[in-house]
């Protein structure tokens, strides 16, 4: 389907025809409209932190962009679908200084105290075989002692 707004906008759908919806659109074009509204939304959101797009590395960038766009992007729609509205950058406010508050902060009961595991000296053993390898070298009654000195 071609369509002319502005410019010459060439679309191919195996959804849609050619009918015309309620804003003198093509079904075709209104439907692309309304899927985009969400995209532009998230790149606008996205330009709010600078961050993800200052690093080279493709998975601080991933990880960023799901932690603070996907993430909390959701968050904030359930928030404003439950509770009211509020804008963007005041909801991650809001949860950023939740989380840094100093009631989260567990603090431990007890103090940990370190704690002898095991003998401090291991005493090492010799096989069978070399005990008798020493002991035909040496008098048979210190040949233990003396592969002890070696």
């Amino acid at each position: 389907m071609k369509w002319k707004v502005k410019r010459d906008i060439i679309m191919l759908s195996t959804i849609h025809d050619d009918g015309i919806g309620s804003s003198s659109k093509p079904h075709m074009v209104e439907d692309y409209n309304n899927a985009k509204l969400f995209v532009d939304t998230s790149d606008q959101m996205a330009s709010y932190s600078p961050f993800v797009r200052k690093t080279n590395k493709w998975y601080i960038r991933l990880f960023f962009h799901i932690a603070t766009q996907t993430i909390m992007g959701n968050a904030w729609k359930l928030y404003q679908d439950n509770v009211g509205k509020m804008r963007f950058n005041d909801f991650k406010r809001k949860i950023f200084v939740s989380l840094l508050s100093q009631d989260n902060v567990r603090t431990t009961s007890r103090r940990h105290q370190l704690e002898r595991a095991g003998p401090a000296k291991v005493t090492r053993k010799r096989c069978h075989g070399c005990y008798h390898t020493l002991a035909k070298d040496n008098d048979s009654r210190t040949g233990g002692a003396r592969g002890l000195a070696k």
